[in-house]
């Protein structure tokens, strides 16, 4: 089987072999196709997608001899049956032929849904994090795949605060302060992580070092953004202030930022 990433650089491999996809051109209609595998893409959505401002008008002609040179390449790379289809409705890459790393997160984070405890769920919810090689679809210029490159990136950013939530529980807090310190320095602002990074601070016996992540995060919302954080981090603060959460695991105030945690916040739909 073709075994395809999208989290990260766009690539295809068979085996240890790596498929030279093409042109640009090329790449993004092979990106569209394995973000809707095994579902009909029309070409106005191809179309749209790889000329949003002005299409030429040979566009329709371009994606079909892209289309053409990919299902080539990929039949000469090894993949068997009807690996690209073509119909009146549009096109459609079969989910069969090739393995992407997207589907594998999404069968992960349904395995993290259904998990019978925390280790369970936070386990697959590592394995589904760790899916991303690098920014989703880097490389890919326009503002289909910029907008999408996000919402991948924001659905792996769910997905680690869902696995934090459950190892704050169930690990030593010490070990997830050094990734909650790196993941507050790249996302400064998002609170729900520096609420994590608060409570493995506190729960390492560091309360005041846990006070002074919130100060920094309230310096940076109100000179940046001109807001005060979340009612909910501010009770969390002074909770650890009075000491009144426990040093061990367990429960604490929850920041309503966070996402729900439940199955919404996983869910993706690409529409083309």
């Amino acid at each position: 089987m073709i075994e395809c990433t999208v989290l990260g650089p766009l690539s295809a491999k068979d085996g240890e072999t790596p498929i030279a996809i093409g042109p640009p051109r090329h790449q993004k209609i092979l990106a569209m196709l394995l973000l809707n595998a095994g579902q009909v893409v029309t070409v106005a959505r191809l179309i749209s997608a790889l000329w949003p401002d002005r299409p030429p008008g040979t566009a329709r002609d371009q994606v079909h001899n892209g289309v053409s040179a990919l299902r080539r390449k990929l039949i000469q790379a090894g993949a068997r049956g009807e690996v690209i289809t073509t119909s009146f409705a549009g096109v459609m890459l079969s989910k069969a032929a090739v393995d992407v790393d997207l589907h594998r997160v999404n069968a992960l984070l349904s395995a993290a849904r259904e998990a019978s405890d925390r280790h369970a769920a936070s386990a697959a919810l590592r394995r589904a994090v760790n899916q991303w090689t690098g920014p989703s679809l880097a490389g890919l210029t326009g503002s289909f795949f910029e907008s999408m490159a996000s919402a991948l990136e924001e659905r792996r950013l769910t997905a680690l605060e869902e696995c934090i939530e459950h190892e704050l529980e169930i690990v030593p807090a010490q070990r997830l302060v050094a990734e909650l310190t790196d993941v507050v320095a790249e996302y400064p602002v998002r609170e729900s992580f520096t609420r994590q990074l608060m409570l493995a601070l506190y729960r390492s016996g560091r309360p005041a070092d846990a006070s002074a992540v919130y100060r920094r995060l309230r310096r940076r919302l109100h000179d940046e953004l001109g807001v005060e954080p979340n009612p909910s981090l501010v009770e969390l603060e002074t909770a650890i202030l009075r000491l009144q959460i426990p040093m061990g695991a367990g429960p604490a105030p929850a920041v309503s930022a966070f996402g729900g945690g439940g199955a919404e916040s996983f869910d993706l739909v690409v529409r083309v």
